[in-house]
């Protein structure tokens, strides 16, 4: 007697199924559904994106994750004194949990720079920033010179 004679279909389909997975060496990803919740396999609609000009990451763009998380980058240049406000793609649900800075110069530096937050200020849709040098003489001045930036945190 087998499993179609004694009505017990469930019981073959589930034997069936396990033999496969084990037989085929599928691993636990193929019984995992399509998502992103807690289990769930994201599929690429989970990881959208805008690149910067051209597609490359370069100017202004960013990077959605599974789980709401959100990597965004551009690249600002401070005013006479120092002072940028960088404005981000995406808002974030809160300020972002980091924000980094690299320069952008074109000839060798003749400053040490520095970018400073005002997070007193700053907000999920931007970061208020200063630019600072501090040139061979000690004297700290407002930089002009451009930085690229990152931003990570929740949407």
């Amino acid at each position: 007697m087998d499993a179609l004679d004694d009505g017990d279909l469930d019981g073959l389909i589930t034997k069936f199924t396990d033999a496969l997975i084990t037989n085929l060496n599928l691993g636990t990803a193929a019984t995992r559904g399509v998502g992103t919740g807690t289990g769930q396999l994201p599929d690429m609609s989970s990881f959208s994106s805008v690149l910067g000009t051209g597609g490359c990451l370069g100017g202004t763009g960013f990077q959605r994750l599974p789980g709401g998380y959100i990597r965004q980058w551009g690249t600002s240049v401070a005013n006479a004194s120092g002072d940028v406000t960088i404005n981000y793609p995406v808002a974030f649900s809160v300020k972002p949990d980091a924000v980094y800075f690299g320069y952008k110069q074109s000839s060798v530096p003749t400053a040490m720079q520095s970018i400073i937050i005002n997070d007193a200020a700053s907000s999920n849709v931007g970061a208020v920033c200063r630019a600072y040098k501090i040139d061979g003489t000690g004297t700290i001045t407002g930089s002009t010179n451009a930085f690229y930036w990152i931003a990570e945190g929740k949407v």
